[in-house]
């Protein structure tokens, strides 16, 4: 019980991270397999969204949630699609933060985070 908790809790977290990283930029969707199949470690993700926006990557650095953030990113990706497809509504929220309006800044800081 107590591991299935602290698994929807980083995902809970990164889906609240991901908020923080698409709070900004222009419109791109950002499937959630990126998320899944991500390579980067949390800090990446910070240092890619600063050097894209300073602002959001001290925000996402500084956020209540970066713990949870982090540890989702260090979990293996079975586990992290494992997590979204049996909790099917964290899956749904993450795509809808991602998939919004600062959706560029989100897509380009998975696709360079690997750069720092």
């Amino acid at each position: 019980m107590g591991i299935r908790l602290t698994a929807r809790m980083s995902i809970v977290g990164a889906c609240a991270a991901a908020a923080v990283v698409a709070g900004s930029g222009s419109a791109s969707a950002l499937p959630l397999d990126t998320l899944v199949n991500s390579t980067c470690s949390f800090n990446q993700v910070v240092a890619a969204t600063y050097e894209v926006s300073p602002e959001e990557g001290v925000a996402l650095a500084n956020s209540p949630i970066a713990g949870q953030f982090a540890s989702f990113l260090a979990s293996p990706p079975f586990q992290r699609q494992l997590l979204f497809t049996t909790q099917p509504w964290i899956a749904d929220s993450i795509a809808s933060f991602i998939n919004g309006p600062g959706a560029g800044l989100a897509a380009n800081a998975f696709a360079t985070c690997n750069q720092f």
